[in-house]
């Protein structure tokens, strides 16, 4: 069944008449699927090494710039169907209800952390400080920092770009010039 309803977005009801089951029975056996799937997924996407004790050969060519950086952090919208009650409260600032879901990838663009189910109205900041009381949130160690954009506050262990300053791409990317 939750297969079924990731592969195809069915709704219970749809569940129902494919299952010939209770619509208790299938939101029952969703919610127990579900969590069982979040707490796979916390001992499967994490970082593989959690001391972070080598630097990748693909940020040491920037050096000195990216010394210590051991991977970035973005959050995106995942766009989500909600009732009449919580429709507003899901509502982003582009108008539509989503989950506001924070991804930690690390230079190979594995996945380190996946930390999802905020409202799409919550603030870039309150997701990852809701996301850093988990215990599978990998905390950045002393001297270390995630890149990270603008909607975060400049801070140890999160590397963030100055506010009110732009930056041009020319200046950072060799350019070939028989292109």
């Amino acid at each position: 069944m939750f297969l079924l309803a990731c592969a195809t977005g069915d709704c219970a009801r749809g569940l129902q008449d494919t299952f010939r089951r209770s619509l208790d029975t299938i939101h029952r056996k969703m919610a127990h699927v579900a969590e069982v799937m979040v707490r796979f997924s916390d001992k499967v996407i994490c970082p593989k090494d959690p001391s972070y004790s080598t630097v990748s050969p693909k940020v040491a060519k920037w050096s000195p710039f990216f010394d210590g950086c051991i991977g970035a952090i973005d959050e995106t919208h995942i766009e989500i169907v909600a009732d009449k009650e919580s429709k507003e409260d899901m509502r982003n600032r582009k108008g539509f209800p989503s989950f506001n879901v924070l991804a930690i990838v690390d230079h190979a663009m594995r996945f380190t952390f996946v930390g999802s189910g905020m409202s799409g109205a919550c603030h870039d900041m309150y997701v990852l400080r809701e996301c850093q009381t988990k215990p599978s949130f990998p905390k950045p160690p002393p001297g270390m920092s995630y890149a990270a954009d603008s909607g975060y506050q400049l801070a140890p262990g999160y590397l963030t770009p100055y506010k009110n300053t732009r930056y041009h791409l020319q200046q950072f990317v060799e350019v070939d010039p028989s292109t």
